[in-house]
């Protein structure tokens, strides 16, 4: 399991990097299986204007990758989570649950606490940062002590369950220097994957500004 955007459309190769980012070891290791789709807008005028009816939102920021190709490289275990080869399974976020990961570009384990499970993020589109397009998903979101940064993207979230609850997609900080990630939630099989859009209401767009709002200008 990986984050959809830091890969390319199915059946697209996909690399297994070092945990300290050594170019010796990156290995091929499978391919892109299904990977959540995109809906994107121009910008916020475009998300909420009266015509637009279907205002889509993307419920997850996921794909899966068929190990194929050299499995040997591979494994459950994560530095500093879980270090044995016991099957991690996939559980569901909890509010106020504490959680952990480890991301290829930062090289340690972060902490957080989940504060919210149907937050709608905006992110720019990753093909072309220029364009700024709006990209909405309902994601996990994390406070923790320290931000999570750019390459983290695609480490499991793990909760003290030892369940995998997330796959981390995005981080920041905001004005009043609380660090927030985000992490897409794990869809249930294949099939939700694939319909794994669906049509906010007004309603859900309010809720959603409401939001973004509080996360850039924050009263606590």
């Amino acid at each position: 399991m990986t984050a959809g955007h830091i890969v390319d459309s199915p059946n697209a190769i996909v690399f297994q990097p070092s945990p300290f980012g050594l170019p010796d070891r990156v290995q091929r290791i499978g391919c892109v299986t299904r990977k959540s789709p995109d809906r994107t807008y121009r910008d916020l005028d475009e998300f909420l204007k009266p015509g637009n009816r279907k205002r889509e939102v993307g419920k997850f920021d996921f794909a899966y990758i068929d190990v194929t190709i050299n499995p040997e490289a591979t494994t459950y275990q994560i530095p500093g989570i879980h270090e044995t080869d016991q099957t991690l399974t996939v559980g569901s976020p909890n509010i106020g649950e504490r959680v952990r990961w480890l991301g290829s570009e930062t090289g340690i384990v972060l902490n957080g606490r989940v504060v919210d499970i149907e937050y709608c993020l905006s992110k720019s589109d990753p093909a072309d940062q220029n364009l700024m397009l709006l990209w909405p998903l309902t994601m996990i979101a994390v406070e923790g002590d320290i931000p999570s940064a750019r390459g983290d993207s695609g480490a499991a979230v793990v909760a003290e369950s030892g369940k995998i609850i997330g796959i981390h997609c995005q981080g920041g900080t905001n004005k009043r220097g609380r660090h927030f990630t985000w992490a897409s939630r794990i869809p249930s099989s294949p099939q939700e994957l694939e319909n794994g859009i669906y049509s906010a209401s007004m309603a859900d767009a309010v809720t959603w500004m409401k939001k973004a709002l509080q996360w850039m200008n924050p009263s606590t």
